[in-house]
């Protein structure tokens, strides 16, 4: 009887595993048969054999990668991506990691379907299983950084890395090591440059702009063939050498960056990227604008319309002729005052047109209001660095148009003006503040370069409330900024009571290294001066012995107040600024509010700008601050980058790019302004202004309103080096701070 009970059990694990074995083949043979209909690109028949099938997880995961191929060929990589998503949710296959290609897609389904900390997690698993898969590698990068720290992820990738890892990998590693100003890293991460030509290219990049940060002359020199004769290296290396200096505040001891973009240019056959050398032709052209005389100018765009066959990116033949002109007028070549017969067509009763001033009337004269009662107004001016700006309101105020047009010297012209159909009343300020807490606090916006004809052809507009409110309920006029350098006006403002030569010292290197970078003049003859220079107490120092301030003004240069981004006070209290954003993509309600101008604008420079407000905006919520002083330092780029083109006399100011970011700027320090109680003060200022797209004025914007500033002029010019003195003056403190007639508007109590 055991024998038989034996005997019958072993019949039935032979049939089953008999069973299992058939069926092993069978899944084998289906796994095969879907398989080879790949191979044929029979897709109906893949679809068809394949949906439901099931058996060894291996067959499984064959199948469902054969099946991933047929619907990504039939335009169905979603189905893909969930069929390996449906078949990873089972137990049997939680720990596979399909081949790259397919987890690659599935990541991408898994990041839309905002599963990001498993897609996070997937990646950093495929990227160890697969660790010679460079777009794994990278795309680990991206989704772990959405998810965790992103220092701590970088560490933990470059920790992994080997001699062996893809170069992609490093490469991108550097790039945000780059966007994070780690430069000590880019330079590890690009210690040995990759092979593949494009690559290489990107990573010798990186590389060269961690040398310029940390000031390793040599090896910048040595990674761009400088180290013998500038005329011995390659033309492209050339300008990339140069373009590096200049950006970076750096010089060649033996040359003028500008005489390194001469040469380049005069070697223009030389360069393969012919995008690179329309840049570099550019750059040249930008420089010469501020340093050049006419005559070169003129030649020099002349030979480069020639070597590229068409204009060079960023200027028209008009351009080239106005900055021509305007070299001539600062060689005291004397230009005549111009006719100007401007022709309203389809005007209506009470319509006005708002005319900028002859440029005699200064930079920040208000534009003249004539009426418009005939087909022709006639009017002269007198050609200058800006154009003749014109706006014509309706009368109820609304906007019906507005241009540019550049008075021809000695000319007479006639400038037909079209009225719109439609004129959109502009917008204005709702104000309403907290009520007063009987302590006033001081909010001092620094937008950099910000200019007085944009100011006013806006303000004619109706398109800056902010700054027209603050027009017409407190103090309002120009003030000086010599030397017109940022540099220079924030050292003057942070050490304005030094007379002595320790202070004229300082204040010479930092201008010298300004022009040096910004106008590519590329030497800075007071550079020597930096080992005389002392330390010093700042006047915002000063200030926080007695008021807690927070500091951030960013500049560069080489003075270490210029880098300030800090707390102060009171008493010796000090502390770093920690916690505020670099940059950060506008919001689509921002987008829409920045008007049309966003589809032509520099995404960095937006996203610092909008980074720069929200922190201005947290700044003012903190009970704890007296005063928040901030340098919007994007203002500087986006006016030198676009001034140009806002002058150009078809450019429409609706969609211009220069003329929304003033837009967008009223609009957050309007937000600002609402957060501040009714004893409060906000005060936007310039550091110079812009009398060309690479030249700087010294008539600086001063607006203040709020609190107890009176409803008047500010009276004279007063220099910007007495913008501590009103500070301590609105808060009643004495102080033997340089006054310079800035202040002389505040009331004092008794």
């Amino acid at each position: 009887m055991r024998a038989k009970l034996v005997l019958v059990t072993l019949l039935v694990v032979l049939l089953l595993v008999a069973y299992q074995a058939q069926q092993r083949v069978r899944g084998f043979r289906q796994a095969e048969t879907v398989c080879q209909a790949v191979e044929a690109e029979d897709w109906e028949r893949v679809l068809r054999q394949s949906d439901g099938f099931e058996g060894k997880p291996t067959q499984e995961r064959r199948v469902a990668g054969c099946r991933c191929v047929a619907q990504i060929r039939t335009g169905q990589a979603g189905a893909c991506a969930e069929t390996l998503h449906t078949l990873r949710q089972r137990t049997a296959h939680e720990d596979w990691i399909p081949p790259p290609h397919l987890t690659l897609l599935l990541l991408d389904w898994m990041h839309r379907q905002g599963q990001l900390s498993s897609a996070a997690e997937l990646s950093r698993r495929a990227a160890s299983a697969y660790p010679d898969s460079a777009p794994l590698g990278q795309a680990e990068i991206e989704l772990r950084s959405l998810v965790e720290d992103e220092d701590l992820v970088l560490r933990d990738i470059t920790r992994r890395l080997d001699r062996s890892s893809p170069p992609e990998v490093r490469v991108h590693l550097a790039n945000r090591r780059t966007d994070r100003h780690e430069w000590d890293e880019v330079l590890a991460l690009t210690d040995q440059l990759p092979d593949e030509p494009t690559l290489r290219a990107t990573a010798r990049h990186l590389r060269g702009e961690a040398l310029a940060k940390t000031n390793r002359m040599e090896e910048l020199q040595e990674l761009y063939h400088m180290l013998g004769e500038p005329s011995e290296a390659p033309a492209e290396d050339l300008a990339r050498y140069a373009g590096l200096l200049g950006h970076n505040n750096l010089r060649d001891p033996r040359t003028k960056n500008i005489d390194l973009l001469r040469l380049a240019v005069d070697r223009a056959d030389e360069f393969e990227d012919r995008v690179f050398l329309e840049a570099t032709i550019s750059l040249l052209l930008q420089a010469l604008a501020t340093v050049g005389d006419a005559e070169e100018i003129e030649e020099t765009y002349a030979r480069a319309k020639a070597i590229l066959g068409h204009e060079v990116d960023r200027f028209t033949d008009d351009d080239i002729q106005r900055i021509a002109a305007a070299r001539s007028l600062d060689q005291d070549q004397a230009l005549e005052v111009a006719t100007l017969e401007l022709h309203p067509r389809g005007w209506q009763e009470g319509d006005t047109l708002h005319l900028a001033p002859d440029p005699a009337a200064g930079t920040d004269a208000p534009f003249v209001v004539r009426p418009v009662d005939s087909d022709r107004v006639r009017i002269q001016r007198t050609p200058d660095d800006h154009p003749f700006r014109w706006v014509w309101r309706s009368a109820d105020g609304g906007l019906c148009g507005s241009g540019n047009l550049w008075p021809l010297s000695g000319r007479s012209q006639t400038v037909p003006l079209v009225r719109a159909d439609f004129c959109p009343q502009p917008e204005t300020l709702a104000v309403s503040q907290p009520a007063a807490d009987g302590r006033i606090r001081i909010v001092a916006v620094l937008l950099d370069s910000a200019e007085w004809r944009i100011v006013r052809l806006l303000q004619a507009r109706g398109d800056l409330p902010l700054f027209d409110h603050l027009e017409a309920e407190g103090v309002v006029g120009p003030i000086e900024s010599r030397p017109p350098f940022t540099a220079a006006a924030l050292e003057l403002i942070l050490h304005p009571e030094n007379r002595g030569q320790a202070s004229i010292a300082s204040l010479m290197h930092s201008l010298g290294r300004e022009i040096e970078g910004l106008n590519f003049v590329g030497t800075n003859p007071l550079r020597g001066l930096e080992w005389f220079l002392p330390e010093r107490t700042s006047s915002l120092e000063r200030l926080a012995e007695h008021r807690r301030i927070a500091s951030v003004l960013r500049s560069f240069g080489s003075l270490a107040d210029g880098r300030q981004a800090e707390i102060l006070g009171p008493g010796g209290q000090r502390e770093l600024l920690r916690g505020f954003g670099s940059s950060r993509p506008l919001t689509p309600a921002e987008a829409a509010a920045f008007g049309p101008g966003i589809e032509t604008a520099d995404g960095d420079l937006v996203a610092e700008m909008a980074a720069d407000f929200d922190t201005i905006e947290n700044l003012v919520a903190r009970s704890d601050l007296d005063l928040v002083l901030f340098r919007v330092a994007s203002f500087d780029i986006i006016t030198h980058s676009t001034l140009l083109q806002a002058n150009r006399p078809d450019q429409p100011h609706d969609t211009d790019f220069l003329l929304s970011t003033y837009r967008y700027a009223d609009r957050r320090l309007g937000a600002i302004f609402r957060q501040l109680d009714a004893d409060d003060v906000l005060i936007v200022f310039s550091d110079h202004g812009a009398k060309t797209a690479l030249e700087h004025h010294p008539s600086a914007l001063f607006f203040a309103g709020g609190g107890n500033v009176p409803h008047q002029p500010l009276e004279g010019q007063p220099h910007i080096l007495g913008l501590t003195r009103l500070f301590a003056d609105l808060w009643q403190l004495d102080s033997d701070l340089p006054a310079t007639g800035l202040e002389r508007w505040v009331q004092h109590e008794p």
